[in-house]
Protein backbone atom coordinates (compact mmCIF):
# COMPACT_ATOMS: atom_id res chain seq x y z
CA UNK A 1 0.00 0.00 0.00
CA UNK A 2 1.44 3.15 -0.80
CA UNK A 3 2.42 5.68 1.55
CA UNK A 4 0.18 9.03 2.00
CA UNK A 5 2.80 11.11 -0.03
CA UNK A 6 3.02 8.62 -2.72
CA UNK A 7 -0.60 9.35 -2.58
CA UNK A 8 -0.33 12.96 -3.02
CA UNK A 9 2.15 12.80 -5.36
CA UNK A 10 0.56 10.49 -8.31
CA UNK A 11 -2.35 13.15 -7.71
CA UNK A 12 -0.12 16.03 -8.73
CA UNK A 13 0.71 14.29 -11.42
CA UNK A 14 -2.74 13.37 -12.89
CA UNK A 15 -3.91 17.09 -12.19
CA UNK A 16 -0.30 17.98 -14.73
CA UNK A 17 -1.32 15.20 -17.07
CA UNK A 18 -5.02 16.27 -17.39
CA UNK A 19 -3.93 20.01 -17.90
CA UNK A 20 -1.41 19.00 -20.70
CA UNK A 21 -4.11 16.81 -22.42
CA UNK A 22 -6.62 19.77 -22.21
CA UNK A 23 -4.46 22.30 -23.67
CA UNK A 24 -3.19 20.01 -26.32
CA UNK A 25 -6.84 19.46 -27.43
CA UNK A 26 -7.28 23.17 -27.50
CA UNK A 27 -4.45 24.03 -29.66
CA UNK A 28 -4.71 21.00 -31.88
CA UNK A 29 -8.72 21.59 -32.10
CA UNK A 30 -7.96 24.48 -33.87
CA UNK A 31 -6.37 23.48 -36.68
CA UNK A 32 -9.28 21.02 -37.94
CA UNK A 33 -12.14 22.61 -36.53
CA UNK A 34 -12.39 18.32 -34.62
CA UNK A 35 -12.33 17.40 -30.95
CA UNK A 36 -9.27 15.05 -30.07
CA UNK A 37 -8.75 13.15 -27.31
CA UNK A 38 -4.93 12.41 -26.41
CA UNK A 39 -4.42 8.65 -28.26
CA UNK A 40 -5.35 11.16 -31.41
CA UNK A 41 -2.27 13.51 -30.37
CA UNK A 42 0.32 11.20 -32.51
CA UNK A 43 -1.94 11.11 -35.50
CA UNK A 44 -2.91 15.42 -35.54
CA UNK A 45 0.02 15.76 -38.16
CA UNK A 46 -1.96 14.23 -41.06
CA UNK A 47 -5.33 15.43 -39.84
CA UNK A 48 -3.97 19.33 -39.44
CA UNK A 49 -3.54 19.04 -42.85
CA UNK A 50 -7.27 18.92 -43.47
CA UNK A 51 -7.45 22.95 -43.90
CA UNK A 52 -4.10 23.74 -45.15
CA UNK A 53 -4.52 21.63 -48.24
CA UNK A 54 -7.54 23.42 -49.20
CA UNK A 55 -6.57 26.09 -52.37
CA UNK A 56 -3.09 25.33 -53.12
CA UNK A 57 -1.19 26.16 -56.24
CA UNK A 58 -3.85 28.11 -57.56
CA UNK A 59 -2.05 31.45 -59.57
CA UNK A 60 -4.12 33.87 -57.48
CA UNK A 61 -3.56 36.75 -55.33
CA UNK A 62 -6.34 35.12 -53.22
CA UNK A 63 -4.59 31.52 -53.37
CA UNK A 64 -1.18 33.51 -51.80
CA UNK A 65 -3.09 35.25 -49.60
CA UNK A 66 -4.56 31.72 -48.07
CA UNK A 67 -1.30 29.67 -47.55
CA UNK A 68 -0.43 33.28 -45.75
CA UNK A 69 -2.62 33.38 -43.41
CA UNK A 70 -2.42 29.33 -42.88
CA UNK A 71 1.60 29.76 -42.18
CA UNK A 72 0.48 32.62 -39.44
CA UNK A 73 -1.69 29.71 -38.05
CA UNK A 74 0.64 27.68 -38.13
CA UNK A 75 3.31 30.13 -36.07
CA UNK A 76 0.72 30.61 -33.39
CA UNK A 77 0.19 27.36 -32.56
CA UNK A 78 3.75 26.25 -32.81
CA UNK A 79 3.75 29.45 -30.28
CA UNK A 80 1.28 27.91 -27.89
CA UNK A 81 2.39 24.36 -27.99
CA UNK A 82 5.96 25.25 -26.97
CA UNK A 83 4.93 27.74 -24.14
CA UNK A 84 2.82 25.00 -22.34
CA UNK A 85 5.64 22.56 -23.16
CA UNK A 86 7.76 24.50 -21.02
CA UNK A 87 5.58 25.23 -18.35
CA UNK A 88 4.85 21.18 -18.24
CA UNK A 89 8.44 20.83 -18.38
CA UNK A 90 8.55 23.62 -15.05
CA UNK A 91 6.11 21.74 -13.24
CA UNK A 92 7.52 18.76 -14.01
CA UNK A 93 11.22 19.91 -12.35
CA UNK A 94 9.68 21.60 -9.61
CA UNK A 95 8.30 18.08 -8.64
CA UNK A 96 9.91 16.25 -5.65
CA UNK A 97 12.68 13.65 -6.86
CA UNK A 98 11.46 10.01 -6.55
CA UNK A 99 10.70 7.08 -8.15
CA UNK A 100 8.05 8.14 -11.35
CA UNK A 101 4.90 6.54 -11.16
CA UNK A 102 2.81 5.71 -14.48
CA UNK A 103 1.40 8.74 -14.38
CA UNK A 104 5.08 10.46 -15.08
CA UNK A 105 6.22 8.42 -17.57
CA UNK A 106 2.06 9.32 -19.45
CA UNK A 107 2.88 12.64 -18.68
CA UNK A 108 6.75 12.67 -20.43
CA UNK A 109 4.95 10.49 -23.09
CA UNK A 110 2.25 13.46 -24.29
CA UNK A 111 5.20 16.16 -23.56
CA UNK A 112 6.89 14.16 -26.43
CA UNK A 113 4.08 13.72 -28.62
CA UNK A 114 3.18 17.47 -28.40
CA UNK A 115 7.11 17.66 -29.60
CA UNK A 116 6.56 15.59 -32.37
CA UNK A 117 3.48 18.08 -33.22
CA UNK A 118 5.51 20.56 -33.14
CA UNK A 119 8.40 19.02 -35.35
CA UNK A 120 5.17 18.00 -37.60
CA UNK A 121 3.75 21.78 -37.57
CA UNK A 122 7.34 23.47 -38.75
CA UNK A 123 7.53 20.79 -41.52
CA UNK A 124 4.38 21.91 -42.60
CA UNK A 125 4.90 25.43 -42.50
CA UNK A 126 8.09 24.74 -44.13
CA UNK A 127 6.08 23.24 -47.07
CA UNK A 128 3.94 26.03 -47.57
CA UNK A 129 6.59 28.47 -46.84
CA UNK A 130 7.90 26.85 -50.53
CA UNK A 131 4.69 26.60 -51.96
CA UNK A 132 4.19 30.35 -51.20
CA UNK A 133 7.87 30.93 -52.79
CA UNK A 134 6.44 28.89 -55.83
CA UNK A 135 3.45 30.29 -56.28
CA UNK A 136 5.31 33.61 -56.48
CA UNK A 137 8.05 32.34 -58.81
CA UNK A 138 5.52 31.16 -60.79
CA UNK A 139 3.53 34.36 -61.19
CA UNK A 140 6.52 35.88 -61.54
CA UNK A 141 7.51 33.70 -64.13
CA UNK A 142 4.20 34.14 -65.91
CA UNK A 143 4.59 37.58 -66.03
CA UNK A 144 8.00 37.67 -67.41
CA UNK A 145 6.70 35.29 -70.24
CA UNK A 146 3.86 38.42 -70.96
CA UNK A 147 6.63 40.55 -71.11
CA UNK A 148 8.41 39.22 -73.53
CA UNK A 149 6.17 37.77 -75.73
CA UNK A 150 4.58 41.57 -75.77
CA UNK A 151 8.43 42.53 -76.20
CA UNK A 152 8.74 40.20 -79.43
CA UNK A 153 4.97 41.48 -81.04
CA UNK A 154 6.44 45.40 -80.32
CA UNK A 155 9.72 44.04 -81.94
CA UNK A 156 7.66 42.29 -84.89
CA UNK A 157 5.42 45.51 -85.24
CA UNK A 158 8.29 47.92 -85.28
CA UNK A 159 10.45 45.85 -88.12
CA UNK A 160 7.29 45.68 -90.06
CA UNK A 161 6.96 49.56 -89.25
CA UNK A 162 10.53 50.25 -90.24
CA UNK A 163 10.27 48.29 -93.25
CA UNK A 164 6.88 49.98 -94.87
CA UNK A 165 8.58 53.32 -93.93
CA UNK A 166 11.57 51.99 -96.62
CA UNK A 167 9.30 51.04 -99.24
CA UNK A 168 7.25 54.27 -98.72
CA UNK A 169 10.93 56.70 -98.73
CA UNK A 170 12.03 54.79 -101.84
CA UNK A 171 8.48 55.30 -103.61
CA UNK A 172 8.66 58.85 -102.47
CA UNK A 173 11.98 59.24 -103.94
CA UNK A 174 11.22 57.22 -107.35
CA UNK A 175 8.01 59.54 -107.95
CA UNK A 176 10.27 62.49 -107.08
CA UNK A 177 12.03 61.61 -110.45
CA UNK A 178 9.45 60.26 -112.03
CA UNK A 179 7.52 63.04 -112.74
CA UNK A 180 10.59 65.00 -113.33
CA UNK A 181 12.44 62.90 -114.95
CA UNK A 182 13.53 64.86 -117.95
CA UNK A 183 13.68 68.83 -117.04
CA UNK A 184 14.39 70.75 -120.21
CA UNK A 185 15.42 74.78 -120.92
CA UNK A 186 15.46 76.61 -123.86
CA UNK A 187 18.91 78.64 -123.20
CA UNK A 188 18.45 81.26 -126.27
CA UNK A 189 15.79 81.85 -128.99
CA UNK A 190 15.26 84.30 -131.78
CA UNK A 191 12.23 84.01 -134.32
CA UNK A 192 12.66 86.03 -137.58
CA UNK A 193 15.15 88.79 -136.02
CA UNK A 194 13.35 88.86 -132.58
CA UNK A 195 15.64 87.37 -129.37
CA UNK A 196 13.71 86.41 -126.80
CA UNK A 197 15.40 87.95 -122.92
CA UNK A 198 16.68 85.24 -120.66
CA UNK A 199 13.94 86.29 -117.99
CA UNK A 200 12.55 83.50 -116.10
CA UNK A 201 14.63 82.43 -113.17
CA UNK A 202 15.34 78.56 -113.03
CA UNK A 203 17.64 76.16 -111.38
CA UNK A 204 20.33 74.35 -112.87
CA UNK A 205 19.68 70.63 -112.16
CA UNK A 206 23.43 69.96 -112.21
CA UNK A 207 24.72 72.73 -110.13
CA UNK A 208 21.30 73.15 -108.30
CA UNK A 209 22.45 77.32 -108.81
CA UNK A 210 20.06 79.50 -109.90
CA UNK A 211 20.25 80.58 -113.78
CA UNK A 212 18.03 82.60 -116.73
CA UNK A 213 16.35 80.98 -119.38
CA UNK A 214 14.06 82.13 -122.46
CA UNK A 215 12.00 79.44 -121.47
CA UNK A 216 10.64 76.17 -119.85
CA UNK A 217 10.55 73.38 -121.70
CA UNK A 218 6.92 71.38 -121.96
CA UNK A 219 7.75 68.57 -124.57
CA UNK A 220 10.59 68.25 -126.97
CA UNK A 221 10.61 65.78 -130.06
CA UNK A 222 13.13 64.91 -133.03
CA UNK A 223 12.66 61.50 -134.63
CA UNK A 224 16.59 61.20 -135.69
CA UNK A 225 16.82 62.04 -139.08
CA UNK A 226 19.37 64.81 -140.63
CA UNK A 227 16.81 66.87 -141.80
CA UNK A 228 13.60 65.89 -138.92
CA UNK A 229 12.26 68.90 -137.97
CA UNK A 230 12.68 69.68 -134.04
CA UNK A 231 9.25 70.45 -132.25
CA UNK A 232 9.11 72.14 -129.15
CA UNK A 233 6.36 73.73 -126.39
CA UNK A 234 7.42 75.60 -123.57
CA UNK A 235 6.71 78.25 -121.42
CA UNK A 236 7.78 81.99 -122.02
CA UNK A 237 7.40 84.99 -119.79
CA UNK A 238 4.40 87.79 -120.16
CA UNK A 239 6.71 90.17 -121.66
CA UNK A 240 8.23 87.63 -124.10
CA UNK A 241 4.56 86.78 -125.30
CA UNK A 242 3.86 89.90 -125.96
CA UNK A 243 6.75 90.56 -128.42
CA UNK A 244 5.85 86.75 -130.12
CA UNK A 245 2.20 87.63 -130.28
CA UNK A 246 3.42 90.85 -132.54
CA UNK A 247 5.51 89.04 -134.37
CA UNK A 248 2.71 86.60 -135.72
CA UNK A 249 1.40 89.49 -137.09
CA UNK A 250 4.26 90.88 -139.17
CA UNK A 251 4.08 87.01 -140.80
CA UNK A 252 7.01 84.30 -140.29
CA UNK A 253 7.29 82.68 -143.32
CA UNK A 254 10.79 81.72 -144.17
CA UNK A 255 11.77 83.04 -141.07
CA UNK A 256 15.24 81.91 -139.82
CA UNK A 257 15.48 80.69 -135.82
CA UNK A 258 18.99 80.57 -133.49
CA UNK A 259 18.17 78.33 -130.10
CA UNK A 260 19.92 76.43 -128.00
CA UNK A 261 18.62 73.91 -125.04
CA UNK A 262 19.02 71.65 -122.51
CA UNK A 263 17.44 68.47 -121.64
CA UNK A 264 18.53 67.02 -118.61
CA UNK A 265 17.25 63.08 -117.48
CA UNK A 266 18.07 61.59 -113.50
CA UNK A 267 20.98 58.86 -113.90
CA UNK A 268 19.37 56.28 -110.73
CA UNK A 269 22.71 54.70 -110.71
CA UNK A 270 24.68 57.96 -109.82
CA UNK A 271 21.60 59.82 -108.28
CA UNK A 272 22.57 62.88 -110.22
CA UNK A 273 20.99 64.68 -113.27
CA UNK A 274 22.77 64.71 -116.44
CA UNK A 275 22.49 66.15 -119.71
CA UNK A 276 20.30 64.02 -122.23
CA UNK A 277 19.38 65.86 -125.13
CA UNK A 278 20.87 69.22 -125.68
CA UNK A 279 23.01 71.75 -127.99
CA UNK A 280 26.19 71.69 -126.02
CA UNK A 281 25.53 75.75 -125.23
CA UNK A 282 26.13 76.14 -129.34
CA UNK A 283 23.44 77.90 -131.12
CA UNK A 284 21.40 75.80 -133.68
CA UNK A 285 20.13 77.69 -136.81
CA UNK A 286 16.55 76.59 -138.67
CA UNK A 287 13.68 77.95 -140.38
CA UNK A 288 10.35 78.08 -138.86
CA UNK A 289 9.03 74.41 -139.99
CA UNK A 290 6.02 74.32 -142.64
CA UNK A 291 3.18 71.50 -141.47
CA UNK A 292 0.88 71.40 -144.45
CA UNK A 293 0.76 74.57 -145.91
CA UNK A 294 0.55 75.95 -142.03
CA UNK A 295 3.71 77.21 -140.05
CA UNK A 296 4.83 75.64 -137.04
CA UNK A 297 4.35 78.23 -134.63
CA UNK A 298 1.79 79.13 -132.17
CA UNK A 299 1.61 81.20 -128.64
CA UNK A 300 -1.41 81.36 -125.87
CA UNK A 301 -3.32 84.64 -125.68
CA UNK A 302 -3.78 83.54 -122.30
CA UNK A 303 -1.71 82.12 -119.33
CA UNK A 304 -1.09 78.54 -119.21
CA UNK A 305 1.74 75.63 -118.32
CA UNK A 306 3.15 74.94 -114.76
CA UNK A 307 4.36 77.93 -114.17
CA UNK A 308 1.61 80.10 -112.35
CA UNK A 309 4.05 82.47 -110.71
CA UNK A 310 4.74 85.04 -112.73
CA UNK A 311 2.30 83.88 -115.09
CA UNK A 312 3.76 82.22 -118.38
CA UNK A 313 2.00 81.38 -121.70
CA UNK A 314 2.94 78.42 -123.91
CA UNK A 315 4.87 78.65 -126.92
CA UNK A 316 4.71 76.00 -129.80
CA UNK A 317 7.52 76.16 -132.22
CA UNK A 318 8.32 73.58 -134.96
CA UNK A 319 11.96 74.39 -136.14
CA UNK A 320 13.35 72.77 -140.03
CA UNK A 321 17.99 72.62 -140.18
CA UNK A 322 19.38 74.96 -142.40
CA UNK A 323 21.31 73.48 -145.06
CA UNK A 324 24.60 73.10 -142.79
CA UNK A 325 25.62 69.85 -140.60
CA UNK A 326 25.29 70.78 -137.05
CA UNK A 327 25.46 68.48 -133.96
CA UNK A 328 23.13 67.28 -131.37
CA UNK A 329 24.08 65.71 -128.22
CA UNK A 330 22.29 63.14 -126.46
CA UNK A 331 23.31 60.84 -123.59
CA UNK A 332 21.77 57.77 -122.03
CA UNK A 333 23.31 58.16 -118.58
CA UNK A 334 25.80 60.09 -116.95
CA UNK A 335 28.93 58.23 -118.41
CA UNK A 336 27.20 57.22 -122.03
CA UNK A 337 26.84 59.92 -124.46
CA UNK A 338 27.08 60.34 -128.03
CA UNK A 339 26.55 63.11 -131.36
CA UNK A 340 24.66 63.03 -134.00
CA UNK A 341 24.19 65.09 -136.95
CA UNK A 342 21.14 67.33 -137.52
CA UNK A 343 20.92 69.22 -141.02
CA UNK A 344 22.92 68.67 -144.18
CA UNK A 345 25.39 70.90 -146.07
CA UNK A 346 24.30 72.03 -149.54
CA UNK A 347 26.47 70.61 -152.39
Amino acid sequence: MDSPDSQARARAWKQIASSVLVLASLFLAGGCRQEETTPQLLSATASFACDARQGFFNSSEADAAAIRREMDSIDRQIKDLQAAIASRQQELAALPSAEKSDDMVKLELDIQSLQVQIAALQDKLATLQNQLKALQEKEKSEQATALENEIRGLKAQLTELQSTLQRLQQSLNDASYSGQNLVGYIEQLSIGGLRLTEDLSVIDPVTAGSVSMAGVLNLITWEGGYSEPILFSCQVSAANQQQLAALTSSGLDGAEVVFAYSVYAYDQQFKAYFKCFHTNSIPLKGLVTHSGGTLSFAIDANPSGGLTEPPSYTLTLGITPQPIEQELHLGMSSSDRFVKTWGVAAR
